[in-house]
């Protein structure tokens, strides 16, 4: 079942790529009813924001590129997963394989009875049981080094002098790299949950081919006996998996490793979706704001990548590493990509529920159930019956879930709503930080009762002052009023380079309203001109005494 939701997640990860692809240079959809909607916001006089409609597009192109880049990292996540179930149902049929060392031989698992005996019925899963086959040389029992390595195994009953005796222990993973239990097993069908008796049990081995019982009565003389073959290495016991080497360790972990790394990488370029619509940035300044946060969101998520194997010697249980350590270590990190990953998520689904962008609020928020499964990468990793359920609900769930996310990305990018998103908020952006964010102040000054002049301060300072004074405080602030509406127009500020001093003047035909402080450089002039295009017209006014 998991590996058909594989293959549907991957050819419709496919389509979505393709998609794209067709769609990445089609990015003017709407722009006209853009431009007129920028409009109708914000009326006439906008600052010195005159965002260009054509670096949106831009914009929107650089989007669809980090959401390609998101699917192709799917895309590698669930061909890693592929090649796991694939590694799984290898290693299942090898320990099958155990049954017979020379290929020749089956098992008949069968309860040991024995009068008197205290026996408990407990629920055991039977995929997790493994079986030992193992060579004796004695014609009834165990050998010697068996019993120093394997728990206690029923005494054998003599049957035409079998020569291999089996055991069965308890592990929890597909490779047997658990700690042991008791003997146990069951006749039931790998993968099912059965009450058996854990406390005795033995396996009849016999030779392939003959019906019933478990002696080589009725043997076909044709077959190849198992006495002149060697056993295979292959076969040989399998061990609990322990060792003290980070490098055979790491190795080991290695199928587990590259889910979490290609998750991770996933998460990276989720969050430049992310930073194109939460910076999106129009001038250089902007530009480079934006650049560090792709470069800082990079480095973080490298030093995540790095941490894994950096950190490995932590997952050391009494100074070796065992199964139980390493599935620790990985849990740990799959919780904290998943997590990230629900948290950028759910960052991104909120700016989608931008009034903006105009998508109704029921439909964005279905998008949060994609957020929150997200944390259920964690079962991934774990091995167990229930986990395999939990693991399939999930990768059923997210699938219907990220068909949905797509097609509500889709319809914003190409219905012009994105945009027209795009196109609206760096000025609504600026508007809202020159309201509640706004350093400059105007300062009306009154001399006597016949002298009134104002001085525009930032921070307090000096920043701009009245070209001369007033009669009265009334016609003050009218020269003020009118100065505000001309400082929303860039052809209304002149750089004046008098006398070697840099100065912004502001101006209606002859009449000089105010001038600058000098300023050190021409760079220096047109930034305090941009301030004052943005902040001023929307600073409050002062009066002193």
């Amino acid at each position: 079942m998991q590996e058909i939701i594989y293959w549907a997640h991957l050819a419709f990860i496919i389509y979505c790529i393709v998609y794209l692809l067709l769609v990445i240079n089609i990015n003017g959809v709407e722009k006209d009813r853009v431009s007129e909607a920028r409009g109708v916001i914000f009326g006439g006089a906008v600052g010195s924001r005159m965002v260009s409609l054509h670096r949106c597009q831009i914009l929107l192109k650089e989007f669809k590129i980090y959401f390609i880049l998101f699917w192709v990292s799917m895309f590698a996540l669930y061909v890693a997963f592929i090649i796991g179930a694939h590694q799984v149902k290898e290693d299942k049929e090898k320990y099958v394989a155990a049954f017979a060392p020379h290929g020749n031989m089956v098992g008949k698992v069968s309860r040991v009875e024995e009068p008197g005996h205290d026996k408990e019925n407990v629920p055991v899963n039977i995929s997790e049981f493994r079986i030992n086959v193992t060579p004796v040389h004695v014609e009834k029992g165990i050998s010697q080094t068996e019993k120093e390595k394997s728990p206690p195994v029923p005494e054998q009953r003599e049957e035409s002098g079998e020569k291999y005796v089996a055991t069965l222990s308890l592990h929890k993973d597909i490779e047997g790299d658990a700690s042991h239990g008791e003997g146990a097993g069951s006749t039931e069908t790998p993968g099912k949950v059965a009450v058996v008796n854990v406390s005795e049990f033995k396996l009849d081995v016999k030779p392939a081919g003959v019906d019933g019982g478990t002696s080589h009565a009725g043997k076909d003389e044709s077959a190849p006996s198992s006495e002149d073959k060697p056993i295979p290495a292959q076969y040989e016991q399998v061990k609990p998996f322990v060792t003290k080497d980070w490098g055979v360790a790491f190795n080991h972990m290695l199928p587990e490793f590259f889910p979490f790394a290609l998750n991770t990488t996933s998460l990276l370029f989720i969050f430049w979706c992310l930073s194109i619509l939460y910076l999106p940035y129009q001038t250089i300044k902007e530009r480079l704001r934006h650049r560090r946060l792709l470069y800082l969101s990079f480095f973080i998520v490298v030093i995540i990548i790095v941490s894994y194997p950096l950190l490995f010697n932590l997952a050391k249980s009494n100074g070796e590493f065992t199964q139980e350590s390493l599935l620790e270590h990985m849990t740990a990190f799959n919780a904290v990509s998943g997590t990230l990953n629900a948290v950028v998520l759910a960052l991104l689904i909120a700016r989608l529920d931008s009034k903006l962008i105009g998508l109704p609020s029921w439909l964005v928020s279905i998008l949060y159930l994609y957020a929150a499964v997200q944390p259920l990468f964690v079962v991934f990793s774990q091995p167990g019956l229930m986990n395999e359920i939990i693991k399939t609900f999930v990768l059923l769930f997210v699938f219907i879930l990220k068909v949905y996310f797509f097609l509500i990305i889709i319809y914003a990018m190409q219905s012009g709503r994105m945009l027209n998103y795009l196109f609206c908020f760096p000025t609504l952006n600026h508007r809202l930080r020159a309201l509640f964010d706004n350093h400059f102040e105007i300062m009306i000054q009154e001399k006597n009762a016949s002298s009134v002049n104002f001085t525009i301060t930032k921070n307090h300072a000096p920043v701009y002052k009245a070209h001369h004074d007033f009669p009265s405080r009334e016609k003050c602030v009218a020269q003020i009023n009118q100065l505000k509406q001309l400082m929303t127009q860039r052809d209304r500020y002149n750089i004046n380079p008098f006398g070697g001093i840099l100065t912004v003047e502001i101006t209606e035909g002859e009449n000089l309203y105010c001038l600058s402080v000098p300023q050190h450089s021409t760079d220096d002039a047109h930034e305090l001109i941009t301030e004052s295009m943005d902040y001023i017209p929307y600073c409050r006014l002062n009066i002193t005494q």
